[in-house]
């Protein structure tokens, strides 16, 4: 069986990879080498063949209209004005484009595809040495990207929200469907959450105003505990602490209770509201930022309220 026998076959075998920035990811034949060039660009080329290499590189694109991100409308403009081939699909915008160019001596055409989707701009390149354009490795590997096209999907959109009279850049993440249980808390739990509430008034005073645990002063207690120097508490103790004064301050102002959640990647403590599905992870949203020393609460906070009122909206019947 020869090295593109997948023309014999009813569909092209092909194997999924991550895009630069794990933005999202693309599918590329598994005939394919496949490896990264630094951290901007993916590459892939057949074994032993210099005649033709595909690259994808990608650019997450922040519009100041909080409510619409950069897409197939906005590159449709750009193709208009350049004088480019556009084409689109739903989710997708291709503009496309070719330009002679050089690299030792040796005349290459790259023949360049420009993708808009979901905030996100992708830019595949087919670079072809000029003296094998109709050789058979390049017309098969040519004739194979709209597919590979296709298959680029936009996971994690970077997005600017308007809340409260602030504008705040958010990552927005779309995880693969998979079953999900919740329990709301037991008596372990709760232990751990009173526990945790108690150490977090405690920090209150120490680095705080010694006030309620408002996502504000979250803030400011996270802050002055980040620049501690000499006495300050190990890193495990401020996720469960201000974890839970996180989650706690949505549970008593917002309808949420806390649950713990089970899928196949374990489990974990959320908050979650009582009209669904909607949830939050406090003490994951303190982990993830350890060692930042950046405030984080107030807009965290804010954008999950903003979350839950999009949520909220779907979910009310049609009039």
């Amino acid at each position: 069986m020869g090295l593109w026998s997948w023309r014999k076959s009813p569909k092209l075998e092909l194997k999924k990879h991550s895009l630069p920035g794990d933005v999202g990811s693309v599918s590329l034949p598994s005939t394919f080498v496949v490896r990264m060039e630094g951290t901007d660009n993916l590459l892939a080329f057949l074994s032993g063949d210099d005649s033709i290499c595909l690259r994808f590189s990608s650019l997450s694109i922040l519009k100041k209209d909080a409510d619409e991100t950069y897409g197939k409308a906005d590159l449709r403009k750009k193709a208009e004005a350049k004088g480019l081939s556009f084409s689109e699909s739903d989710d997708k915008g291709i503009a496309s484009y070719e330009k002679a160019t050089e690299q030792d001596g040796t005349p290459l055409l790259m023949k360049v595809w420009e993708i808009a989707t979901k905030g996100t701009l992708v830019i595949a390149t087919a670079t072809i040495a000029k003296s094998k354009l109709h050789t058979r490795v390049v017309k098969q590997t040519l004739a194979m990207v709209p597919e590979i096209l296709e298959t680029i999907a936009i996971t994690k959109v970077h997005k600017l929200v308007k809340a409260a009279d602030r504008t705040i850049e958010t990552t927005v993440q779309t995880l693969d469907a998979f079953p999900q249980t919740f329990t709301p808390f037991g008596a372990a739990e709760n232990d751990w959450l009173h526990e945790n509430l108690e150490e977090a008034a405690r920090l209150g005073v120490k680095y705080g105003s010694g006030g309620a645990l408002s996502p504000e002063e979250l803030d400011r207690v996270f802050i002055r505990w980040s620049m501690e120097e000499t006495d300050r508490e190990p890193d495990d103790v401020i996720c469960d602490a201000l974890g839970a004064a996180f989650g706690d301050y949505f549970v008593e102002n917002h309808d949420f209770r806390w649950a713990v959640v089970n899928d196949k990647y374990g489990s974990d403590m959320c908050v979650r509201h009582v009209r669904g599905k909607y949830m939050a992870f406090p003490r994951a949203s303190v982990e993830k930022r350890i060692g930042t020393r950046a405030e984080f609460f107030e807009s965290v906070y804010l954008v999950t309220l903003h979350g839950l009122e999009q949520f909220l909206e779907d979910q009310r019947p049609e009039q």
